[in-house]
């Protein structure tokens, strides 16, 4: 697969610095565009010192947007990587991005983490120098490998996205002049488009302050962000970056269950929920009873898993299956009643992009008149690229980090028919 990296270049030393970086730490083949922002002669002089790169000079700074379209326009690769002078990579980070769209397929964009920079992209590392860059890029390497988180926003220091689909995008919108708001209004587009966006966790890349484009006007960075954001208010009619926070995503889900004679109960909890979740995986852990023919009616996603006494594998074996963006799961016995029905759909429809999970009430019924009281919470629905695992030799439970939201909605355990 043929890579086109577009460098936007403003300052010589910052390029030297990251072209020099790119050709260091990039495996496989590549084709290199740099934007001449601003001709400037040095650019011109050091970059003319290798056949290699196509160039691009613009004879004033026309910025972000214009320069990656220019870039753009000219590219040849099946993936485009836009790639600001003054950010450092490191030690497989193109592959680390790379792996991302493999694994989400073409309409992904991916980004690093980094450090000083906004929004979700940024991790707390002082990196003040290229040893702590590549000492901080190994660590998160391993300790963050193949980690993906989906976001709503991708800043455009760095990112990859495929060519066909910027080409479907149209681009970057060439009214937000210079820089800022250029990538809220490119993500909230691809968004719209069904797009999604992640951050890579594997892959760190290091800021480095640029110098001012205009020292001779203090504040024209604070005078171009508000500038950038009238025009996307504009354009849009509301504040562009409180909409990609408040993004509701559409939710999908899939119920995963391991079972073993369980055909006094599957069915009913199989019916309170197959119309509303968009998957069902069964585990069947060794049943001789109608469990199977039971979980045939709702799903032909039944497998057999001969380690009946490990259930944290079982439960993993399942999880692992799960194709959806969600992973719910139930017990044999559990049933969600009708009313939790209704709440839970509506939160399927009103889901916040960065919930990890949702935890539920377990409510333990004795008989359909029972009135008890809900009890604790368990995490019930999960998403599935965190890839939680089941831990625990006796009693199993998730592991689960990060965002957890606290729903009003019970699981309805039926003691009544329980085994």
């Amino acid at each position: 697969m043929q890579i086109s990296i577009i460098i936007l270049a403003q300052q010589e030393e910052l390029l030297k610095q990251c072209l020099s970086r790119i050709r260091l730490y990039t495996e496989g083949s590549y084709e290199l565009i740099v934007i001449n922002d601003g001709a400037s002669e040095e650019i011109t002089r050091w970059v003319g010192l290798s056949n290699d790169i196509k160039t691009i000079t613009n004879a004033q700074f026309v910025g972000v947007a214009k320069g990656y379209n220019q870039g753009a326009a000219i590219a040849t690769g099946d993936r485009l990587v836009f790639i600001r002078d003054h950010m450092a990579v490191s030690e497989r980070w193109l592959a680390n991005l790379n792996a991302c769209l493999d694994k989400y397929g073409d309409n992904a964009i991916a980004g690093p983490v980094s450090n000083d920079i906004s929004g979700t992209q940024r991790v707390p590392f002082d990196c003040d120098n290229m040893e702590q860059l590549n000492n901080a890029s190994k660590g998160l390497s391993i300790i963050k490998k193949g980690r993906y988180q989906s976001v709503t926003r991708i800043i455009s220091n760095l990112f990859i996205i495929n060519n066909e689909c910027f080409r479907k995008l149209e681009g970057f919108d060439e009214r937000f002049l210079l820089e800022s708001y250029e990538d809220d209004d490119f993500c909230y587009r691809a968004l719209q488009a069904g797009c999604s966006l992640y951050v890579t966790e594997d892959c760190f890349v290091r800021y480095v302050a640029p110098p001012s484009l205009f020292p001779e006007i203090p504040n024209w960075y604070f005078l171009q962000l508000e500038h950038n954001k009238a025009v996307a208010r504009e354009k849009w009619g509301f504040d562009l970056t409180a909409a990609l926070l408040n993004w509701k995503q559409p939710v999908t889900v899939s119920l995963c269950m391991i079972v073993k004679n369980n055909e006094a109960t599957l069915e009913e909890c199989l019916l309170s929920v197959s119309k509303w979740v968009d998957e069902i995986v069964i585990v069947d852990i060794g049943s001789t009873d109608r469990t199977k023919e039971i979980a045939l009616k709702f799903t032909g996603f039944v497998v057999d898993y001969e380690g009946t006494h490990d259930l944290v594998k079982a439960r993993n074996l399942c999880f692992s299956l799960a194709t959806q963006k969600y992973i719910l799961w139930l017990e044999a016995e559990d049933v969600v009643l009708p009313k939790d029905a209704e709440k839970f759909k509506y939160m399927l429809s009103h889901m916040g992009w960065n919930t990890d999970s949702v935890a539920m009430y377990d409510h333990y019924s004795f008989g359909e008149n029972s009135n008890m009281a809900p009890g604790s919470r368990t995490n019930r629905l999960v998403k599935r690229e965190r890839d939680y695992k089941w831990v625990g030799a006796v009693n199993e439970y998730l592991d689960i980090k990060g965002n957890i939201v606290q729903a009003d909605i019970c699981i309805t355990h039926n003691k009544k028919h329980g085994n």
